[in-house]
């Protein structure tokens, strides 16, 4: 009688710790077999952007993805993308494109719901400076002014290089205590893809 209910006893408690084991360990058991596999990228976020692109003949537009607020990886923003154009054709501009344009953006959807934004843009010739010239009232007095400007014929036309220019100038004048004002005139000669700037100190 004893040695059946010890028997029955056992077999209670190996039923029981079988429940046990089922219920804390996991449904799946490494082991030396079991297949290692790489975790599946996360899915992209729907609305948001996947790529953003500057397409056109010649573009050369690196420096166009530090320009445009449309970033991958942050959501499509409709308005962001118009004022984009703007800015896109601001800096084509000041890099000498002077008859750069910039067409609607186009956006296409991906099946995962994410947005690709492409810019066309016909950047055009770069100008190219064709001459310099100070003018005004105080060169008379001041000959050294018209050897003040860096920008010289044949540079490109870059609105950083003429603006440092006029720094300059500005720069040389309050050196001296010379109280004048330095504006900047360009004439433009689209046949030719030519300026002319002239800085007039009043």
């Amino acid at each position: 009688m004893k040695l059946v209910v010890a028997t029955v006893l056992l077999a209670a408690m190996a039923l029981g710790a079988k429940v046990a084991i089922e219920r804390v360990a996991p449904e799946e058991v490494a082991s030396a077999s079991t297949r290692i596999t790489t975790p599946r990228r996360a899915e992209a976020e729907v609305g948001m952007v996947q790529s953003v692109r500057f397409t056109g003949p010649g573009l050369r537009a690196a420096f166009l993805h530090d320009v445009v607020a449309t970033r991958e990886g942050e959501p499509l923003r409709p308005g962001l993308v118009e004022s984009d154009r703007l800015h896109i054709l601001d800096a084509m501009l000041a890099r000498g494109h002077l008859d750069a344009k910039v067409g609607v953006p186009h956006v296409s959807w991906a099946e995962d719901g994410t947005a690709h934004v492409d810019f066309p843009v016909e950047a055009g010739s770069v100008y190219v400076v064709r001459s310099v010239r100070v003018d005004g009232k105080l060169l008379r007095r001041h000959r050294g002014l018209a050897d003040v400007p860096i920008l010289e014929a044949g540079d490109d036309a870059v609105d950083e290089r003429i603006e440092a220019s006029a720094q300059l100038l500005r720069d040389w004048l309050e050196q001296r205590r010379l109280r004048a004002r330095v504006t900047v005139k360009i004439e433009v000669e689209r046949y030719g893809k030519l300026i002319d700037v002239v800085y007039r100190i009043d």
